[in-house]
């Protein structure tokens, strides 16, 4: 199964039709200016590099909804989340953003079966884009699944937060600092296919 198939599984469901990422934004804090512009066109994955402290993370937020940006505008597919000129600042839960934070904030109490489904749970089934079995195999955690927080390494619970990411339907998932051994497997995961 290669990615694209697993995040399109139940693409009955899908009504993402434009998935343009649009971000012109300026934000001070403290000694530091961020001044950021970019376009990601298409599906896919966009990496923001730079040093730390280059401000990544802050974009991340703004993007997000997280942080609000000083001036600037924000337009995911066709749907404006920020203009500092038209006083639109929409909510973050109305951005339909998954965000995995660099701590994976797991509900330690639930299996990680339960973790993963806790957001996918609280949406109706026609709002669902993904199906929990091709995450969990994209992801490569079925063995992991009626284990607990605290018996996971800190990679495990890396990809557990991005499966609970996913599984909640969101139309963009940001993240930031994914610890290596996870950026692997995922690529290894991804060049895989199962036609011909």
């Amino acid at each position: 199964m290669t990615a694209a198939n697993a995040l399109t599984y139940g693409g009955k469901n899908s009504r993402i039709t434009n998935n343009k990422v649009d971000v012109r934004v300026q934000k001070q804090q403290g000694g530091f200016f961020l001044d950021v512009s970019f376009t990601a066109e298409n599906a896919g994955i966009t990496a923001l590099f730079g040093p730390s402290g280059a401000g990544k993370t802050s974009v991340v937020n703004m993007v997000a909804g997280l942080s609000r940006p000083d001036r600037g505008r924000i337009t995911i597919g066709n749907r404006c989340c920020f203009d500092g000129e038209k006083g639109i600042h929409l909510l973050p839960e109305k951005r339909r953003i998954g965000y995995v934070f660099q701590e994976a904030r797991l509900f330690p109490h639930l299996t990680v079966r339960a973790n993963l489904t806790f957001g996918m749970n609280r949406l109706k089934p026609s709002d669902r884009f993904v199906g929990l079995d091709p995450v969990v195999s994209l992801l490569g955690i079925e063995s992991l699944l009626t284990r607990r927080p605290a018996r996971l390494s800190g990679g495990e619970k890396q990809r557990v937060a991005v499966g609970r990411a996913l599984l909640c339907s969101q139309i963009y998932c940001s993240w930031t600092n994914l610890w290596l051994p996870w950026t692997r497997h995922a690529h290894t995961n991804c060049s895989r296919s199962s036609g011909p």
